[in-house]
């Protein structure tokens, strides 16, 4: 019996590799919700297996047995048609991606890439060694520590019901009645416990992580357990047990799922169950040694419960060291972000400041070749010969129409630092120009282009250039009032 015990121990490794799973098909952020569901499952079976082996062992002591072992191929046969990689589930291409934006939030860019800083607790899996990460090794204890408590008290349980003081035995009651008395009142604590921790992995515990983190949430549960251990063998009934069964449960599951949650931060791909494994064998270990407090019994039968106590504040002082830990890593981390931030925004300022000296000296150089090209490109007599040169006589009058406008003030809508009014002003001279110069005849010599000069100094006049209109042979200032009383 005990080399099958032995047997079902060394292959009883397939929690880690379901919480290695949970690894490989979730972000870190949706980790703690599935190590619950895993831990309610673990808990469910432990509520119903007792009972329906129980009842199975009235057909046979070998019957529960030979169920356990068809449950047990039963799941053999379903891991091996269901369970696959993780690179082969839709899941893990969603945890790929959510892995791809954390870490381009972790990632903090200032000022054209100069400083870079990386989230604290990022972790390079390709080159991570676990047993020289002192932080693996305080959860392994807080998991040790939890672990022994939580399993010590459950030895001493029944020890305790057999103190006459809490009213569920007689000194009268012969060994096999104190037994079925005893294993009444342990079969009421043990669902009440596994049911009371059900509600609070679904309820509690979610909240609790959320809102605090998993460090606090495993030293709020580990101090809740430590003061109903203690509390538990001054209790004057059976009765009040049901309060620290409670206490309890609610310590543990806001405790139980620390290990592989915080563990899953360590763990790469191809290296979760490695990593999750050091949880595990710290749970075996305080699953060993929990038992043994029952020799502390034959001294006292306080002490050993005291000393479940001192084991569960123990795991907190784990938890808060941890707390301290990543506290102070966070304020390092932000020290030198923000040294970082200065200098690059030093840097920054340097760099803009000379590029602005730059820019400066730039314009000044090219202040006198950007007025020419702006008088050519908003020049309305802007014009190029057949051949793409400038010629003599149409760079003198566009330089003389130029500043004829200029005086005239036609040059400040023109060049108007509002983009509307410049191009409100385009287009108001365009409609000028268009309407007037389609409105003047062609020449005729045979009139001597006398309609023909009469319309260009009527345009002349309206666009503002009389002494223009004046200096066209043969017309007078009398003769342009005239023109421009005529309807045209």
């Amino acid at each position: 019996m005990v080399f099958i015990r032995f047997l079902g121990g060394l292959f009883g490794g397939t929690a880690t590799v379901a919480s290695a799973f949970v690894v490989d098909l979730y972000p870190q952020k949706e980790r703690g919700k599935q190590f619950a569901k895993i831990g309610i499952s673990a808990i469910s079976a432990f509520t119903l297996g007792p009972s329906i082996g129980g009842g199975l062992a009235q057909f046979g002591l070998r019957v529960p047995l030979f169920v356990a072992t068809g449950f047990s191929l039963l799941a053999m046969v379903a891991a091996y048609i269901y369970v696959q990689n993780a690179e082969d589930l839709g899941l893990a291409d969603r945890k790929k991606n959510d892995d791809l934006v954390k870490n381009e939030k972790d990632v903090n860019i200032v000022v054209d890439g100069v400083g870079e800083k990386k989230d604290e607790e990022k972790i390079e899996n390709e080159t991570f060694v676990a047993w020289k990460e002192i932080r693996v090794w305080i959860i392994s204890a807080q998991t040790m520590f939890t672990t022994l408590s939580f399993n010590g008290v459950s030895s001493l349980m029944a020890l305790l019901l057999l103190e006459p003081r809490l009213g569920v035995v007689t000194t009268e009651d012969s060994v096999e009645v104190q037994g079925r008395k005893v294993g009444l009142w342990v079969s009421a604590f043990v669902p009440a416990l596994a049911v009371s921790q059900m509600v609070v992995l679904l309820t509690l515990y979610p909240q609790v992580e959320k809102k605090f983190g998993i460090l606090t949430s495993g030293f709020i549960g580990t101090t809740i357990m430590a003061g109903a251990l203690v509390l538990m063998p001054y209790l004057p009934s059976a009765a009040y047990l049901f309060i620290t069964q409670v206490l309890l449960a609610i310590g543990n599951g806001l405790s139980t799922n620390v290990s592989s949650t915080y563990l899953s931060k360590f763990a790469g791909k191809g290296n979760a169950a490695q990593i999750l494994a050091w949880g595990t064998r710290a749970d075996t270990v305080g699953n060993i040694l929990g038992p043994f407090l029952t020799y502390f019994y034959l001294i006292d039968s306080i002490i050993p419960f005291w000393f479940c106590g001192i084991f569960a504040m123990c795991g907190s002082l784990m938890s808060f060291s941890l707390l301290c830990f990543k506290r102070h890593a966070s304020h390092v981390a932000v020290d030198e972000k923000r040294g970082e931030e200065r200098t690059s925004l030093i840097k920054a300022r340097k760099e803009h400041a000379t590029k602005m000296k730059e820019l400066r000296e730039l314009h000044e150089s090219n202040r006198e070749e950007e007025a020419v090209l702006l008088r050519g490109k908003i020049h309305p007599a802007f014009y190029r010969g057949l051949y793409g040169e400038y010629t003599e006589q149409m760079t003198i009058l566009s330089e003389h129409l130029y500043q004829e406008l200029r005086k005239k003030n036609h040059m400040y809508m023109l060049g108007s630092g509002v983009e509307q009014i410049r191009q409100n002003a385009v287009t108001a001279h365009k409609d000028l120009i268009s309407k007037v110069i389609n409105s003047i005849p062609a020449p005729n010599a045979d009139t001597g282009d006398k309609e023909f000069l009469d319309g260009v100094s009527i345009f002349l006049s309206e666009s503002g250039h009389e002494e223009w209109a004046l200096n066209i042979p043969g017309m007078t200032p009398d003769a342009l009032i005239n023109l421009m009383k005529i309807p045209h």
